[in-house]
């Protein structure tokens, strides 16, 4: 199996991980809602994390593009083989890739937002605000990737040159045919647009994530010296880790691959194409690492998910159940029976169904 082919399966696993964890983050943040109202609002921010890593999941998939870049410019090639379709439709599904990274790279600062809302201004998130947001990050990046579709335009009827670029041996398909290439390069105006527009909106969401780090880590120092219980200010110390390791890794997940990429084609550089596609799989682990991050650094989520395998164990366990309620209530006749006089008829009676039932005779 050739790396090219390896590093494709990785990112299909890659989503399927994705969907299973987001799913048993859902299950676990819908069993903890009850708990608090702590866990109420901040099961909102959980649903929106799990909508944005859906996208992701769905944009990965359905783009299945990888990248290379060689000689300054940036190469999407079809992870599918769909020769067969337009031109143009082949384009957008590799601006789709560039759609993903760049949504993947802004939405770390939304949940930051969310839980400074809920957190330090103590208000409550509406479904109109949050749907609001949400909005603005996916018009951001269709915004981006749209300059993106407009250079793979310009460059489509040079493409067959600038694919000699590439490696022929490492991206050629089994029949000896290179796959569609979508191609962007600053040397046109949609290459420029899209490294600006890129660079002002990453650095943007950056700065404003860390900002809010830092107001959250103030009222976070306030709540301690607050008159709050202990397992409160812990919970609340747990959630905003959360969210701060959630910004970190937006940044090194989502944005170091444009940051490469941005840095190759400036320096025109022809690093092997097994690096780049590497720097391509990172984007694919963001909806795996965000919902592990969820559950692993809240306690009452983790307890949840472990707790998983013995509920699954005793809905499949009906036969035990069974026998621990008819020993059970043996007990409780036995107990019984100690309060009735020797003498009487209903003694007689139940001294008999117990010998029959545990096959003891006279």
């Amino acid at each position: 199996m050739s790396f090219r082919t390896t590093s494709f399966n990785f990112e299909v696993a890659s989503c399927i991980l994705g969907t299973i964890f987001n799913a048993l983050l859902l299950w676990v943040a819908g069993r903890s809602t009850k708990k608090s109202v702590v866990f109420s609002e901040f099961s909102k921010i959980v649903k929106v994390n799990v909508a944005f890593d859906v996208y992701l999941i769905v944009s990965t998939i359905s783009s299945g593009a990888q990248i290379d870049t060689q000689g300054g410019y940036f190469f999407m090639v079809d992870g599918y083989d769909r020769r067969g379709m337009p031109p143009l439709a082949n384009i957008m599904f590799g601006c789709l890739w560039c759609s993903s990274i760049g949504f993947a790279a802004l939405y770390g600062a939304l949940p930051m937002y969310f839980r400074y809302v809920t957190f330090c201004k103590e208000e409550t998130v509406s479904t109109v605000r949050i749907f609001f947001w949400i909005m603005a990050v996916v018009l951001t990046a269709v915004w981006n990737s749209s300059w993106a579709l407009h250079s793979a335009c310009d460059n489509l009827h040079q493409t067959e040159n600038l694919t000699k670029l590439l490696d022929r041996d490492f991206w050629a398909l089994p029949d000896g045919e290179m796959p569609f290439v979508s191609v962007v390069s600053l040397t046109n105006l949609g290459g420029l647009m899209f490294a600006a527009s890129c660079t002002v909106s990453f650095t943007f969401a950056t700065s404003f994530g860390f900002y809010l780090v830092m107001k959250i880590r103030a009222r976070l120092d306030e709540i301690s010296k607050s008159a709050l219980s202990d397992k409160t200010k812990r919970l609340q110390a747990q959630m905003n880790r959360m969210i701060i390791f959630q910004l970190v890794v937006t940044v090194v997940l989502g944005q170091l691959p444009v940051i490469l990429t941005a840095g190759q084609m400036l320096a025109k550089t022809n690093l092997p194409s097994e690096f780049n596609i590497i720097v391509g799989c990172m984007d694919p682990l963001l909806p795996v690492v965000n919902p592990i991050a969820d559950i692993l650094f809240v306690d009452a989520y983790r307890r949840q998910l472990f707790s998983l395998p013995r509920r699954i164990w005793s809905r499949h366990s009906v036969g035990d159940t069974s026998t621990e309620l008819d020993k059970t209530k043996r007990r409780l006749s036995v107990l019984a029976i100690k309060h009735i006089p020797k003498t009487s008829y209903i003694y007689s009676l139940f001294t008999k169904w117990e010998r029959t039932e545990t096959g003891v005779s006279n």
